[in-house]
C-alpha cells in the first residue's frame, strides 16, 4: 500500500505519519509547500513529490491548513483516490459538501472526515456505558489547554489557529462537537453563546481565546459546554447526569466512572495505552490517532459500506459551529 501525506511539513501530518509507520505502511509519499520540505521529507525518509499528481496510489490524507481541504479533497476524489481528511473548520457553501458527496459515490471510494476523539478508547467505553445510567437528562462538558501547547514545533502565528476563520476556539468546538454529538445526538438548538477574546493570545493574534454555549439536544438533553484555549493548566471533563445515575469523564486522571442513584461508584475504567510523542501535552495521546487511520485504511476495503466518519457527519458540526457563533454575533 502507497500513502500520499498533503501537509507533512506540519506537525499533524508528521503525526499521521507516525500513525502509518506504527499500522505497517512502507510507501509513504509527501507533498508540501513549505520552503524546507526537502530536508524534512529527509529525516522522515519519506518520497518528496513535486506534484500532487505524481503520486502512484489511492490513499491520500489531507492535513494541510483547514482553507485547503475542499479543493485537494475534490481533486483526489477526481482521480479515484480514497481520502482522509483533517477536521474542516472552514466556513463553506453546501453544495461543496454535496459535490464531495456525490464524487465519492459516483467513484466508489471512501471520504473520511478526521473526529480523532471518536476514537479514543476512554470514549469508546463512555458510549458503552452511558446506557447504565438511564435516560440523560444534561452534561457538563470542560475544555482547557493553553494554545501554545498544542503544535509545540511551531509558533501560533505561523500556523492556521491564529487566523479568525480557522481559530483555535473554533476548531476545538468543532473537534469536541464530534464526539459529544456522537453521544448525544447531532439535532441540536442553540440557547446561549459567548466566544471572546480575555487572554494575551487574544491580545497578539486576534482571535476569540475562549466559546460557552449550552445546546438543547432534540432527544430532551441540556448541554453546557465551555473550550477555553488559553489555560496554563490543562483539563477535559465531563460529567453527565442520567435517570439511574451519573458518569464522570476525566482525560488528565484517565478514568471513566459510573456512579448510581446513591452517589455510589459502581464502575471505573482506565485506557491503558497513554503514550505521548515527545513535546505534546497529554491530550494528544498517540493510539487515538492510530485507531482513527486504521480505520480510514479499512474502510477503503469496501467503499460501499458506511465509515466510521461521514461528510453528512462533518457538516453538522460545521452548522452547528457556525449557529454557535450567529448567536454571540461573531
Amino acid at each position: 500500500m502507497s500513502v500520499l501525506v498533503l501537509g507533512f511539513c506540519g506537525s499533524m501530518g508528521k503525526r499521521r505519519i507516525r500513525c502509518l509507520r506504527r499500522l505497517g505502511v512502507k510507501h509513504i509519499f509527501g507533498y508540501d509547500i513549505h520552503p524546507q520540505k526537502e530536508e524534512i521529507a529527509n529525516d522522515l525518509k519519506i518520497n518528496l513529490l513535486e506534484s500532487i499528481d505524481d503520486f502512484p496510489g489511492v490513499h491520500v490524507i489531507i492535513s494541510t491548513p483547514p482553507d485547503c481541504h475542499i479543493d485537494y479533497s475534490k481533486h483526489f476524489l477526481n482521480k479515484g483516490c480514497h481520502v482522509f481528511c483533517e477536521a474542516s473548520v472552514v466556513p463553506s457553501d453546501r453544495k461543496h459538501y454535496e459535490e464531495i458527496k456525490l464524487l465519492s459515490s459516483e467513484k466508489n471510494v471512501v471520504f473520511f472526515p478526521s473526529a480523532t476523539i471518536k476514537f479514543k478508547d476512554s470514549i469508546r467505553y463512555l458510549r458503552k456505558q452511558i446506557d447504565r445510567i438511564g435516560k440523560v437528562h444534561s452534561y457538563d462538558y470542560r475544555f482547557a489547554q493553553n494554545l501554545r501547547t498544542w503544535h509545540p514545533d511551531q509558533d501560533i502565528k505561523d500556523f492556521y489557529v491564529s487566523n479568525p476563520e480557522t481559530s483555535a476556539s473554533r476548531e476545538m468546538t468543532a473537534f469536541e462537537l464530534s464526539w459529544l454529538t456522537d453521544l448525544f445526538g447531532s439535532d441540536a438548538r442553540v440557547c446561549g453563546s459567548v466566544n471572546v477574546g480575555l487572554s494575551e493570545i487574544s491580545d497578539s493574534t486576534g482571535i476569540n481565546d475562549v466559546s460557552a454555549f449550552l445546546l438543547t439536544h432534540s432527544v430532551g438533553i441540556l448541554g453546557s459546554i465551555v473550550i477555553d484555549v488559553f489555560s496554563h493548566k490543562p483539563y477535559r471533563v465531563l460529567r453527565i447526569s442520567g435517570s439511574k445515575g451519573n458518569i464522570e469523564f476525566d482525560w488528565i486522571e484517565n478514568y471513566v466512572k459510573t456512579f448510581d442513584t446513591s452517589g455510589s461508584l459502581i464502575d471505573t475504567f482506565k485506557e491503558e495505552n497513554t503514550e505521548v510523542h515527545e513535546g505534546y501535552t497529554q491530550f494528544s495521546t498517540e493510539k487515538m490517532y492510530d485507531n482513527e487511520v486504521a480505520s480510514f485504511l479499512d474502510s477503503c476495503k469496501s467503499p460501499s459500506l458506511p465509515a466510521e466518519c461521514t461528510i453528512e457527519e462533518d457538516y453538522a458540526i460545521l452548522e452547528l459551529v457556525e449557529s454557535i457563533e450567529q448567536f454571540s454575533g461573531v
